[in-house]
């Protein structure tokens, strides 16, 4: 399954470059719907087949995810794209609020079937909104290497692997980013002005998706990183804008590692 999977989205990361009159007529977007579908469809068609990739306990990355009622039913594909990396991760974490789900088994029965693959979902008091994503998983594990993935792409197999390549505890690796624009004077322009990064880029100006794909190691960003109250106050909604603020102020050294989208 993952060399067809990388082949679609592969093919969907083509698309970016399609001429101009292609995207005026919205072909591009009509394109990239269509290799989304066939692609869900494909692993949902191939979901009981045994997962494959390498897996050093050791020396592997936790991927940590968080999801909502109304995208839970399509967690499982991007579960299955996580499993299936050609070098696998040592856990992969679901974190859930309790405030929107109960119990557990209530779960939709594919999900529940991904824990015997290594899958593990885990409730929480509250909700802390998008935040959950590493919330948790920065306090269990301070010093591993964590990625944090979202509960709606599909990851190639070598997604992984990408994302460890050169990496250490001073940097953060990013699949997804944006040059942070300013104007003239040196003002932040809005963020839908900023140029998306499309091939690898290693600069002083990145902001990381992190849910496209980010690794990093939790005790080396800053102090307030899992400060709840602040966060809250401050960007409730935007974990991304409060991660990559904890990661400048930290000093830390972005750098986008892999060409190509994922969606």
């Amino acid at each position: 399954m993952p060399h067809i999977v990388d082949r679609v989205i592969n093919t969907y990361s083509q698309t970016l470059y399609y001429p101009p009159l292609l995207r005026t007529f919205r072909i591009d977007s009509v394109v990239r719907h269509l290799l989304v579908f066939f692609t869900r469809l494909y692993i949902q068609l191939c979901w009981r087949e045994g997962t494959k990739g390498t897996t050093d306990a050791t020396n592997a990355p936790i991927v940590s995810l968080t999801s909502f009622p109304a995208r839970l039913n399509d967690v499982g594909i991007v579960v299955e794209s996580l499993l299936r990396q050609e070098k696998r991760a040592k856990r992969i974490m679901l974190w859930l609020s309790k405030e929107q789900f109960h119990n557990i088994e209530d779960l939709p029965k594919q999900l529940l079937a991904q824990r015997e693959k290594g899958l593990e979902i885990h409730l929480v008091d509250g909700d802390l909104r998008s935040h959950k994503k590493y919330f948790y998983v920065f306090q269990e594990f301070p010093q591993d290497r964590i990625i944090l993935v979202d509960d709606d792409i599909i990851y190639p197999s070598t997604f992984i692997k990408d994302l460890e390549q050169n990496f250490s505890p001073e940097r953060v690796h990013c699949s997804y980013g944006n040059i942070i624009g300013r104007d003239e004077q040196g003002k932040l322009l809005p963020y839908g002005k900023w140029k998306p990064i499309f091939e690898k880029y290693d600069g002083a100006d990145i902001f990381f998706g992190s849910g496209g794909g980010t690794m990093l190691v939790p005790a080396k960003l800053g102090s307030d990183t899992l400060n709840s109250n602040l966060f809250l106050q401050l960007c409730p909604t935007e974990d991304d804008v409060w991660l990559n603020a904890q990661c400048y102020l930290a000093g830390l050294r972005i750098v986008k590692v892999r060409s190509g989208l994922i969606f």
